[in-house]
């Protein structure tokens, strides 16, 4: 091949093409060498090629490189370059050595394109692939519990180190002051800065930029920040000597909130060194901040929804249970775990007019306002026909009226009434059951016995189907009244059932009512696999022993 050719080849090969000798001096530097580079070949050839285009942070690199291809081996892949300007650049480069007839290594050959917006650009994707996952899965950590001092801090977590060095999550209170609620940090300098910082109250009203956030609303951004005077921030000698002592910087400060409504604000901070805090953080600081903000504003309502369903539920049990003279009674009350509805269980004991006691349980259909509609309606209907009836029938039937009535047969319930009237020797038991499962008597000496005789549910059919029972409790002996939260409980071997229930029951002989209706509780959790699903009533009456 003559050398005219061979010229040519190098020039019009479309890549760059530079050779050099076996000490790195620069002998062939073709036209796309001299546009990639910026160096011209009458400059660059004679000079030392990590001279012209290799920085001193990739000089380590370069060596690598060349000790390679100097032992005969062939490098390929991507390598960071310096522009004539000072401009680094990103070439993908093949290095190649070259040996003369003696076999000795004559050149280094290399062949390269630059890739630097190649690379940016899947630079770029990658990023944005990772930000979206990190959101992605922000949100599903956000999501996962309604707990809000959880959430707070799964927030604060979940900004370290994706975000920055650190993260601390503010609250306003209702008062106006602001309490940091969770706080985490990559480094224990910086955690043990955040601890001591936390010491110190912010001044709602002062030139903080966690302050600010509270007030405007607005987010505090680096360039607000940074050059700030810390001292300024202090609210005394002893908070500014911390905030002088703190090793990092604070980065940004994003208002979290929905609406109008500000629950507080997520902080970034920073240790000293190269990481940069721009255009893209603060982009993700704020919609981190606005997915905590629909995460805590859920926590918040459920918050607001279980207290407000546990005062409604409480508003529909006695407050407290009647002393009864010649009884020992105890009730206990579950909801069903996570239950943000009110429930439609209910037990009662109340005077009538006949001077004996009413004892009630009842479970009601469905949860929320329609069932506790439904629960306040019975229960006091209950009382109310107590107080005109003399038998345990006619009271219920009075109930099935009202529930007629007031719900044309959409909503029904389960009671069911015993009237205990106490006697020199023992206490006569009238009990009907409005479709709820038979109670029990556990006798005195430890048999267990189901009493009543079934009868149609309430708030269904006009006229329904209900049957008084007699049963005489002697001294010792317990009237044991439950919902089917206790009998539907779920088990390794299927639903507990009324005759395991029975079996609970018969080991509490000789207890206080307390205790029977604590142990059963327990005996029921024990054996209960999985959360509750269902509301859980237990009323106790023993006979005192003669």
């Amino acid at each position: 091949m003559s050398r005219g050719l061979d010229t040519w080849l190098v020039e019009e090969v479309g890549v760059a093409v530079i050779a050099v000798d076996p000490e790195g001096v620069v002998f062939r530097w073709n036209r796309e060498a001299e546009h990639i580079y910026g160096w011209p070949a009458t400059e660059a050839v004679g000079t030392r090629l990590q001279d012209l285009a290799i920085a001193p942070a990739d000089a380590r690199l370069a060596q690598t490189v060349m000790a390679r291809v100097s032992e005969g081996k062939t490098w390929e892949g991507d390598f960071a370059v310096r522009h004539r300007d000072g401009s680094a650049r990103m070439v993908h480069a093949r290095i190649v050595p070259v040996y003369d007839p003696p076999g000795e290594l004559a050149a280094m050959v290399g062949f390269s394109n630059d890739v630097t917006e190649e690379r940016r650009l899947d630079a770029e994707r990658t990023r944005n692939e990772e930000e979206l996952e990190y959101l992605a899965r922000a949100s599903a950590i956000l999501d996962s519990s309604l707990d809000l001092s959880v959430t707070l801090q799964q927030l604060a977590e979940l900004a370290v180190p994706f975000l920055g060095d650190g993260c601390m999550v503010d609250v306003r209170r209702e008062d106006g002051t602001i309490e940091r609620f969770a706080l985490a940090a990559s480094d224990e300098s910086l955690r043990e800065g955040f601890v001591g910082l936390q010491r110190h109250p912010i001044d709602p009203g002062g030139d903080h930029p966690i302050a600010r956030a509270m007030r405007s609303g607005e987010p505090q951004l680096p360039q607000q920040i940074e050059g700030e005077d810390r001292a300024r921030w202090a609210s005394g000698d002893e908070h500014r000597e911390d905030l002088r002592r703190f090793p990092g910087s604070l980065a940004m400060v994003a208002p979290i909130r929905s609406g109008d409504r500000l629950h507080g604000t997520l902080s970034i901070a920073l240790l000293p060194g190269e990481r940069e805090f721009g255009r893209r953080e603060v982009a993700l600081v704020k919609e981190l901040a606005r997915r905590a903000s629909t995460a805590i504003e859920n926590a918040r309502l459920y918050t607001e929804r279980t207290y407000i369903a546990e005062t409604l539920q409480r508003s529909l049990l006695p407050t407290n249970l009647p002393s009864v003279e010649g009884f020992d009674l105890a009730a206990v009350y579950r909801p069903a775990v996570g239950g943000t509805e009110v429930g439609g269980d209910f037990y009662d004991v109340f005077e009538t007019c006949c001077g004996s006691w009413g004892v009630a349980i009842a479970d009601v259909c469905g949860k929320g306002v329609e069932a506790a509609a439904v629960t306040a309606l019975a229960r006091h209907t209950l009382r109310a026909a107590a107080l005109h009836h003399s038998g345990s029938a006619d009271m219920l039937e009075t109930v099935n009226d009202a529930l007629l009535r007031n719900f044309r047969g959409s909503q029904f319930c389960t009671i069911a009434l015993g009237l205990l009237e106490s006697r020199e020797d023992s206490a006569r038991l009238a009990l009907t059951l409005g479709g709820h499962p038979a109670p029990f008597i556990l006798r005195a000496g430890g048999d267990v016995e189901a009493v009543g005789r079934a009868g149609a549910l309430l708030g269904v059919v006009a006229s329904p189907d209900l049957n008084e029972v007699e049963a005489v409790l002697g001294p010792g002996d317990t009237l044991f009244l439950y919902t089917d939260g206790a009998t539907e409980a779920k088990t390794r071997r299927g639903r507990l059932g009324a005759q395991r229930l029975a079996k609970i029951l018969g080991q509490c002989t000789g207890q206080s009512a307390m205790e029977v209706v604590s142990n059963v509780e327990n005996g029921i959790a024990l054996r209960r696999d999985g959360e509750e699903l269902d509301d859980l009533a237990l009323l106790a009456i023993r006979s005192s022993p003669r």
